[in-house]
């Protein structure tokens, strides 16, 4: 059976490294030999965008960051359209997503930093605000561009907005304490209780470990600058220590520096400098967010703990629904979790404790909503909200991306949608690998209509966000490497004794049908005990291949519909003629394709290299593929009839 499988692959990038691997094993599968001579280069040449494609589509998503002119440019809008639908505004969801996206799939930091102190600026006074329609700031679901708060009728609160910008404040905290900014992070972003003396590894906050027991300090000295030092430094061995516009109070007393003016200054050397000629040995202090308030991270994870089993009037992200939510549950849980990490770098182990004892009573809330196949978001089904719930709130073992619910979950929405949307019928029909996916079952919100419309259409943030699931699977997949270590209970573990591959059988089948097969009968001979370790190591690499050619399929169908439109992306695309509806150029789209891309290169380089797709003589490759014709870019005229 499994020689079958391994045929079935076609493509040139089992590795290299597996065939090395192979023979580190004292037991080798009887299938060695076929991997033996593989050449394991890599031709990304079928990647779904080029590079030249993914940066233009990045610099329409930074044009929504830090938008207009006004006194508080960190505004994040949804869209720049302002007629209808009206989405020129700043949701707390939208903004804190997109900021969190920009700095982890940012190729340098010159991309995010600078939009991030603005974006600093804008939530501390957001924060700092009264509220107009009676309900606590922070529950607020959007604010005017002028930094206003939205005082028309909404479904309010939204108690998962505080929790994805603390996610993406604290993850820009965490770069700033390694790039030894951590004085702009205790003033305006986390504000200890007491002096910072160790902390845990960096590595370990971001993959949200909660071990409060670990205390290994960062390489960051704090040095106490003696600044009696200062006249012994000349004009020419002075190094700066400050930054353009820094005033003599703040050199000195902020920063610990010297201040010396110089009138004729043709070298331009610093007025701001390091006493005796000392090496700095922090950068710079950046200078202060011009905003009202301070301690923002602390700010929304007090009011997350304290609310977050407030869900009788909590509006779910679709703004639809009262009541608990899954979605919600997920991202405030890990806005809690990776707080309390920080809480804990800087020494705060009562606020670590109280954050990390609210997180663990919300896993039996979180679990309610799993019926032991699917989860399911209370009355609808097939909801994208799990999709991208897992996406930014998965974490540790509650389900992330590889949950055998959550796949299975991905899997039905799969399928319901390929036969639902008429679009993805005549996209198979024209060869174009992939499916469009919509919100969820029976949504009638058509993207115009203020009152709903008839028919909800496909979503390309879902679609995007599947796709990005399925990346993450294969990323993870190879990962696992690191922790199986030659111990068959840790792999059986990974695929449930071989029950999880009917569940991979069943996403990738459209494109590798004969492939899916197989690993429905190699579960079988898994669970029977047929199937020796390398057997089980050789279908793990395989099945994370397929998964990195699944999400590639995803992006595929959405290349296919924007293209038209030089890559613009709006909120949906009609799901009987396939153009392009509803708000333009939406950020949240954009998001979810650059997280989908990051992941993807983050899958490949972990080794799940794209396989060939069986069916590569039906489906076009995508080099080959043109674009849908006559697209509309986007607006709510000319458009698709439900």
């Amino acid at each position: 059976m499994l020689s079958k499988l391994l045929a079935l692959v076609g493509f040139l990038q089992v590795t290299n490294v597996l065939s090395k691997q192979h023979h580190n094993h004292k037991q080798h599968s009887k299938h060695d030999q076929q991997f033996d001579n593989i050449d394991g280069s890599i031709d990304d040449s079928s990647a779904p965008f080029t590079n030249g494609e993914v940066e233009t589509i990045r610099s329409y998503f930074e044009s929504n960051i830090n938008y207009g002119d006004n006194a508080f440019t960190g505004c994040v809008v949804a869209s720049p359209d302002s007629t209808n639908p009206n989405y020129l505004y700043h949701w707390q969801r939208d903004a804190g997503i997109s900021m969190n996206v920009l700095q982890f799939t940012a190729p340098n930091s010159s991309v995010f930093d600078d939009r991030f102190q603005n974006y600093v600026k804008w939530v501390l006074h957001v924060q700092a605000l009264d509220d107009p329609n009676n309900i606590d700031i922070l529950g607020e679901p959007k604010f005017n561009i002028d930094g206003s708060v939205y005082t028309g009728g909404w479904c309010r609160p939204q108690n998962d907005g505080p929790a994805s910008r603390a996610i993406a404040l604290t993850n820009y905290a965490l770069w700033l304490i390694e790039q030894n900014r951590t004085d702009y992070v205790k003033e305006y972003l986390y504000t200890p209780t007491s002096m910072m003396k160790t902390g845990i590894v960096n590595n370990d906050i971001n993959n949200g470990n909660n071990n409060n027991n670990r205390k290994e300090p960062f390489d960051i000295i704090f040095n106490d600058n003696d600044l009696s030092d200062c006249s012994s430094v000349g004009d020419a061995a002075r190094v700066d220590c400050g930054y353009d516009g820094i005033t003599e109070d703040e050199c000195e007393n902020n920063n610990k520096c010297c201040w010396g003016e110089i009138d004729n200054n043709p070298n331009n050397y610093p007025w701001c400098f390091y006493p005796n000629q000392t090496t700095p040995t922090t950068q710079p202090t950046t200078p202060a967010p011009t905003a009202i308030g301070s301690d923002a991270i602390k700010t929304d994870l007090n009011f997350v703990a304290q609310n977050w089993d407030q869900t009788s009037n909590n509006c779910d992200l679709w703004e639809e629904q009262t009541g608990p939510h899954w979605y919600t549950y997920m991202v405030q849980r890990h806005a809690l979790i990776l707080g309390a990490s920080l809480a804990a770098y800087f020494g705060d182990d009562t606020v670590a404790s109280s954050w990390n004892s609210t997180a663990e009573s919300m896993i039996s809330s979180i679990q309610s909503f799993d019926n032991g196949t699917f989860i399911t978001e209370n009355s609808r089904q097939l909801d994208c909200s799990i999709t991208v719930g897992t996406l930014y709130g998965g974490m540790d073992n509650l389900y992330p991306p590889t949950d055998t619910s959550v796949l299975n979950t991905m899997s039905a929405i799969q399928d319901y949608f390929a036969n639902e949307f008429a679009i993805n019928s005549e996209d198979d029909s024209n060869d174009i690998p992939g499916v469009l996916v919509g919100r969820y079952a029976n949504d009638v919100y058509d993207g115009c209509s203020s009152d709903g419309g008839s028919q909800g259409h496909a979503w390309i943030l879902c679609t995007n966000a599947l796709g990005d699931v399925y990346y993450r699977n294969a990323k993870a997949l190879m990962d696992d490497n690191n922790i199986i270590n030659n111990n068959e209970d840790n792999i059986d573990k990974l695929f449930d004794n071989g029950n999880k591959l009917k569940i991979y059988a069943k996403i990738i089948k459209r494109s590798f049908p004969k492939a899916s097969n197989e690993l429905i009968k190699l579960s079988d001979e898994w669970i029977n005990n047929k199937l020796n370790f390398m057997d089980k190591f050789e279908i793990k690499n395989n099945i994370a291949s397929y998964m990195t050619t699944t999400g590639d399929d995803q992006l595929t169908r959405i290349k296919y519909h924007i293209k038209g439109c030089n890559f613009h992306m709006s909120e949906q695309i009609c799901e009987t003629n396939g153009q392009e509806i509803g708000a333009y150029d939406l950020t949240w789209s954009y998001g979810t394709f650059l997280s989908a891309w990051y992941y993807r290169s983050e899958a490949i380089n972990a080794g799940a290299f794209p396989a060939q797709r069986e069916i590569d003589i039906n489906w076009k490759l995508i080099n080959s593929i043109g674009f849908f014709d006559d697209v509309p870019c986007a607006g709510c005229s000319n458009q698709c009839s439900d």
